[in-house]
């Protein structure tokens, strides 16, 4: 799904997508909010599964996604002093087209990048935990 910052406006905008990322469908409900000229506020909440190993076993697992995001966005080259909002991750989207499914995937991949462990080794650990106190 894409979304020109014409198409936004000068109201907020709520949208709904469903993208598929490594075969897994991910649902983002959001609101593209204008704030300052060449800005958008993109406020959502992203749901579905994700395929991750285990850091400490190795193991295969689904991990439950329900991740809130917050982003700016911004229709020219990204300057810090003058664009930014507030401690808000920016992307730039130089062609004025907001392309859903990349934020999607980009938040997504970011989610299964870090550290995650399998109910197996976190009640492993929180056994060894209660015998050691």
């Amino acid at each position: 799904m894409k979304i020109t910052f014409k198409q936004v406006g000068s109201l907020p905008k709520e949208i709904t997508s469903e993208s598929t990322v490594d075969d897994n469908v991910i649902t983002l409900s959001a609101v593209l909010t204008p704030k300052k000229q060449h800005n958008i506020l993109f406020e959502g909440n992203m749901r579905g599964v994700a395929e991750v190993t285990c850091d400490l076993c190795a193991t295969p697992f689904a991990l439950d996604i329900d991740e809130n995001i917050v982003l700016n966005l911004t229709d020219r080259t990204f300057s810090h002093e003058e664009d930014a909002l507030p401690e808000i991750d920016t992307i730039e989207c130089p062609s004025g087209i907001i392309n859903i499914d990349e934020i999607i995937t980009s938040e997504v991949y970011l989610l299964t990048s870090d550290y995650h462990k399998c109910k197996q080794c976190n009640n492993t650990e929180e056994e060894f935990s209660s015998s050691t106190n």
